[in-house]
């Protein structure tokens, strides 16, 4: 652990110093982001701060470089870093790979015509639905004024399909007018059911 102006640090899994003090309001946070924004001002949305020596714990303000997120993914699989690098498949080799990657689209997918239980379908959506309500979850949209949505996803025959709506009450209506159900949950059935 070291003491900084940012509050006390510690090295994480990864090699890179995280503010573990609360008091500073900087719980959690990586020592060396807080080192850019405070030269550099805030770190737009998508970027990163990659440690040039790629040493984690130089923080150095001359060793840190702001860059996408995909072009750090980039700089670390390139070369001698990309786990595939100075492998050599034969070509019996490379055709069972291509095999086991095959399209699981339709009737490849293992799911495919399956339709979990509704407890089953409540553990898959508990880190999704925070809704309250089964099949309903908030997913990201950019095509929405609000920039996200209420998706009620279902099955029609074998074919799984999506209403949305960024209001619960004009997608209740949706759901509704197809005949499906609309299953509201009360605190206690969630946690019964998540636990």
């Amino acid at each position: 652990m070291i003491k900084t102006k940012y509050g006390n640090a510690k090295l994480n899994e990864t090699g890179h110093y995280r503010i573990t003090s609360c008091k500073e309001g900087n719980h959690g946070k990586y020592l060396h982001r807080l080192i850019w924004e405070e030269h550099y001002g805030e770190i737009p949305k998508g970027y990163v701060i990659h440690h040039k020596d790629k040493n984690p714990q130089n923080n150095c303000i001359l060793n840190l470089q702001l860059m996408t997120k995909e072009e750090h993914i980039s700089l670390h699989t390139q070369g001698e870093n990309n786990p595939m690098y100075g492998k050599v498949f034969s070509p019996e080799h490379r055709k069972k790979l291509s095999e086991n990657h095959a399209d699981t689209s339709g009737e490849n997918n293992p799911m495919y015509g399956k339709k979990p239980s509704i407890p089953t379908r409540l553990r898959i959506s508990k880190t999704m639905n925070k809704s309250g309500i089964l099949n309903v979850s908030k997913k990201k949209n950019k095509s929405c004024k609000k920039g996200w949505c209420w998706q009620y996803r279902y099955y029609e025959g074998k074919k799984r399909k999506t209403l949305m709506s960024t209001d619960l009450l004009k997608l209740k209506k949706k759901v509704l007018s197809k005949g499906m159900d609309w299953i509201e949950l009360d605190m206690e059935e969630k946690n019964e059911v998540y636990n």
